[in-house]
């Protein structure tokens, strides 16, 4: 008598595929969960401030507020046409900035710890002069 072959045990499905699965389940249902309470991709980022130089000889708006030690990411932009315009605060915002008409800057930048007005100005002949200055506050509640 010819031994016959014993059939092989009846095979499952790897686990691995299984586990992926379940992993990108896992990752939808986590980012759904952020969605849902309002944290976006631009949300987990520093908070950001945007500042217009206008043809007005104006900062837009003329006061932020921050917390302390709080970092943002500040945008300016030099909406005049004309005239170049300067954001000078004695180095207390970072350097300071000269920006052609149209140009656009940014930067990351950390609020003292200690609550307080960071002054800023332009730095350009008579537009200080002209009320181009504003200021940010650091408050324990922006």
């Amino acid at each position: 008598m010819i031994p016959r072959p014993v059939p092989a045990a009846p095979t499952r499905m790897a686990p691995a595929p299984r586990r992926r699965s379940a992993c990108r389940l896992a990752a939808v249902l986590a980012a759904a969960s952020l969605l849902a309470a309002g944290c976006t991709p631009r949300s987990w980022g520093p908070r950001t401030l945007t500042v217009a130089m206008t043809p007005d000889f104006a900062f837009q708006p003329r006061e932020l507020a921050v917390k302390p030690g709080e970092t943002v990411r500040i945008v300016l932009i030099n909406r005049d046409d004309r005239l170049p315009h300067e954001l000078r605060s004695g180095g207390r915002l970072g350097p300071d900035l000269r920006l052609a008409p149209g140009e656009r800057r940014e930067w990351q930048w950390t609020a003292p710890a200690e609550p307080g007005a960071i002054v800023f100005w332009c730095g350009m002949p008579g537009h200080r002069k002209n009320g181009m200055a504003g200021r940010v506050v650091v408050r324990a509640s922006p």
